[in-house]
């Protein structure tokens, strides 16, 4: 849900919602050949999701589920993506 359409009640419901799309993403291609190209373009979600309350909580749920069904390309792409300038 884009950040202006959620109600003014919830300022910050937009790092729920991030946290929650970005683990849509990890699911929806986490056993596939496409998620170790794919990770590197979501470096910039992963930093929203880490600057929330419980984003680091977040993080290394999603990081374990990657390390768990990931092949050795996935896990260099999370590596290389953890190691970068923008956390």
């Amino acid at each position: 849900m884009p950040e202006e359409n959620l109600p003014e009640h919830a300022p910050a419901a937009g790092i729920c919602w991030r946290a929650s799309g970005l683990a849509w993403l990890v699911l929806r291609y986490g056993r596939t050949r496409e998620l170790a190209r794919k990770l590197p373009d979501w470096t910039a979600l992963f930093a929203q999701v880490q600057a929330g309350a419980e984003g680091a909580e977040h993080l290394v749920v999603l990081i374990r589920y990657l390390l768990w069904v990931g092949d050795e390309a996935v896990h260099a792409a999370a590596g290389q993506m953890l190691h970068s300038r923008a956390f």
